[in-house]
């Protein structure tokens, strides 16, 4: 059972990939019963929405991040940005464009690649999406950041596919991200995004099938610049509504058959100096943690500038 229990946990992170629609205030509600971390469903729950799910979001913004960095400004002599494909791709085409009537930077790419799995069989994986951003100043939008940009909006659509002899995978993420801030200096994040994954593994005498969608909100989320190129949220939250829908036929891994995680979860990702605090709720029974926020929960430091 080895196997499935990684490939579902494979799924698991790979809804963490983020990171909307509005969820109940996610503080201690007092009717809502104490829930114990020991409980197996909040066990579940906890390595499927913990403090790394954020940092998903921080990944994909970093990737905003880079793309801009290789924004052919007239100055910098820079061509238009290319990947160079690799023997880890059977096929990869990447674009960009600018659309001067709206300001947005477009990026594209589409991608696909086949392996052998280690048990005689063919693994596929296909990739495509695209990822735009584009510039505001006091005045307006300008095609290029520099000392007067006040913040930048990002919008991204990604779907990923894989499929195994054990088992498919599915993957999309939409997100609407807007930052204010300094130039170079702290900023504010606030944004929505839409996430759904899809995954069915067959191993021996076992079959599991798990479908989450997690819709979320930022909410003025604080991130300070910091000299060491990555920061934590030191203010603000992230309010996650989760649905989950887990079934397994045959002989599931032990205790799969009773866990209870189907259904609707809040989750509650609140930042305080150098602390977050992850609050789930289904509904009924609510469980609490807090942990030093590190490395696992980070987010470039400042807005991007290209460089000219």
């Amino acid at each position: 059972m080895r196997k499935l229990q990684l490939l579902i946990a494979f799924g698991l992170v790979g809804c963490a990939l983020v990171l909307f629609t509005g969820c109940d205030s996610a503080s201690t509600d007092p009717k809502l019963q104490t829930g114990d971390i020991n409980d197996p469903e909040f066990q579940q729950i906890d390595a499927l929405f913990g403090t790394g799910f954020t940092d998903m979001s921080g990944t994909m913004l970093d990737l905003t991040f880079n793309l801009i960095d290789s924004i052919p400004v007239p100055t910098s002599g820079r061509k238009p940005p290319t990947f160079v494909a690799s023997n880890d791709f059977d096929n990869l085409e990447f674009s960009y464009s600018y659309n001067a009537d709206t300001y947005w930077h477009i990026f594209t790419v589409s991608a696909s690649a086949t392996e052998d799995d280690g048990y005689g069989g063919t693994i596929t994986f296909t990739f495509s999406g695209s990822d735009s951003v584009r510039f505001a100043t006091a005045e307006g939008y300008i095609q290029y950041p520099d000392e007067s940009i006040t913040g930048a909006s990002v919008r991204w659509h990604f779907d990923a596919e894989a499929t195994a002899p054990d088992g498919d995978f599915s993957y999309n993420s939409d997100a609407s991200i807007d930052l204010t801030g300094e130039y170079q200096g702290d900023f504010t994040l606030n944004g929505t995004s839409y996430d759904a994954v899809s995954l069915a593994v067959t191993d021996g005498d076992a079959t599991c099938a798990l479908d989450i969608s997690a819709a979320q909100i930022y909410r003025d989320v604080y991130v300070p610049s910091s000299d060491q190129g990555e920061s934590c949220p030191t203010d603000g939250r992230i309010d996650v509504a989760a649905s989950i829908d887990l079934q397994c036929e045959g002989q599931a891994p032990d205790g799969y058959d009773e866990l209870s995680i189907n259904g609707d979860w809040n989750i509650a990702y609140i930042f305080n100096d150098g602390t977050i605090t992850v609050v789930y709720s289904d509904g009924t029974t609510q469980w609490t943690t807090t942990d030093q926020c590190g490395a696992e929960v980070t987010y470039s430091p400042h807005l991007p500038v290209v460089q000219q």
